[in-house]
């Protein structure tokens, strides 16, 4: 019998990057046990570690879950909810009992979750492109083929003329290019998918020598993940981010910030110009083709699939550059690190302060609704100020 332990030694493990399924095979564990691993600071991540466990676990194994809701700000009822919401019919609770001033769940996998597809060497690169960035497009097909991946496609969909080349499937479509039809043209491009594992992104990216290897290194075991991708004077451009909260709250583009990769909670989402997932989660939820380019679609993908039991994730391992970003330096998120004892206040005076107080001055504003009509007219004009480039870099 194949068993894996976690305790409270682990706890400072236990976050977005959390992922021993890349290390050990899915569905070859038979008990895991894991008890006194969460407290406040990382019950967040429960859903993240419930997902991992689920995964190694065979058909028939069980799960030995401990957990203090004085320590950790758990509840019972919580706990469930978050069972139903990532494994609907797949488990079946044994007992969630409370012993002393614990709770101990225990639950069986009764049915299997693996899924038939090809390995993590059989990708399908997809590039949507409106031809007005042809150096651009060439110096990511170019990029591609560098990695030397065993398995490989590039479905370029869009227009770019010079589409020739070996492993290039081109499907021109130009329709509402004006509107900038994206979510259209990513599933033009899912649903002419050869491989299962699909890496969508947009001209401007470019993948990094490295960016196969992490990809192998990170595993096979996945749904849907983001990587790092940076400018070249190493900035984040929007990789990993979250809006704090839903995005039909009024305002809510003002509350987006910026996350440590170790950083994760319901609200996160990948951003548009890259996601790597898997097809049969396409298959399952496709984008939203009413949504167009500057409208969140990504937002809206991201948060929806999340809504159904899919976890966006992070690879650290992958590499991406990209060639251009509009959107200045985001607001990060405090993370308490042990290794750097920047307290939250002194964070947020050294991170981007006048990008912060401005963005939540806004978000105040524009909950009164004539207010937020008045900032939709005037912000074309003042993207192209002085100020909106200073304020957005400070």
């Amino acid at each position: 019998m194949k068993k894996l332990i976690f305790s409270k030694r682990n706890d400072k493990e236990i976050n977005n990057l959390f992922h021993p399924t890349g290390k050990i095979k899915a569905e070859t564990v038979d008990f895991i046990k894991a008890s006194g691993c969460f407290t406040k600071d990382n019950a967040r991540f429960l859903p993240i570690f419930l997902k991992e466990c689920f995964v190694l676990l065979k058909k028939g194994g069980m799960l030995e879950f401990s957990y203090s809701p004085e320590l950790s700000g758990l509840k019972h009822r919580e706990v469930e909810k978050i069972l139903w919401w990532l494994f609907k019919k797949s488990y079946d609770i044994k007992s969630h009992n409370k012993k002393t001033k614990s709770f101990i769940l225990r639950i069986e996998k009764i049915e299997s979750t693996l899924k038939k597809q090809t390995g993590i060497d059989c990708w399908t690169f997809g590039m949507v492109t409106n031809g007005s960035r042809p150096e651009f497009a060439k110096q990511a097909i170019e990029s591609i083929r560098k990695l030397k991946i065993p398995h490989y496609e590039i479905i370029i969909c869009g227009y770019y003329p010079q589409h020739e080349g070996k492993n290039i499937k081109y499907i021109e479509f130009t329709q509402r290019d004006d509107l900038g039809w994206i979510t259209k043209k990513k599933n033009i491009i899912a649903e002419n998918a050869k491989y299962d594992n699909l890496c969508i992104f947009h001209d401007r990216m470019v993948f990094s020598k490295n960016w196969y290897g992490g990809m192998k290194k990170y595993g096979n075991n996945f749904e849907i993940l983001s990587c790092p991708q940076k400018l070249t004077n190493n900035s984040r451009v929007g990789d990993w981010v979250s809006t704090n909260g839903s995005s039909k709250n009024p305002g809510f583009m003002y509350k987006i910030e910026e996350l440590d990769y170790r950083d994760w909670d319901r609200w996160v989402y990948i951003g548009g110009q890259l996601m790597i997932m898997k097809k049969y989660i396409w298959d399952q939820q496709p984008w939203n083709e009413t949504f167009y380019w500057g409208e969140g679609e990504d937002i809206e993908y991201s948060q929806r699939l999340t809504k159904s039991g899919y976890l966006s994730r992070f690879n650290p391992f992958s590499y991406c550059l990209s060639l251009s970003w509009n959107h200045g330096r985001l607001p990060q998120r405090w993370f308490p690190d042990e290794k750097n004892n920047t307290n939250r206040f002194s964070f947020y005076l050294t991170n981007v302060p006048a990008r912060r107080v401005t963005r939540y001055s806004l978000y105040l504003i524009t909950r009164i609704r004539i207010f937020q009509k008045i900032i939709e007219s005037i912000f074309p004009v003042i993207k192209k100020t002085f100020v909106y480039k200073f304020i957005t870099s400070h």
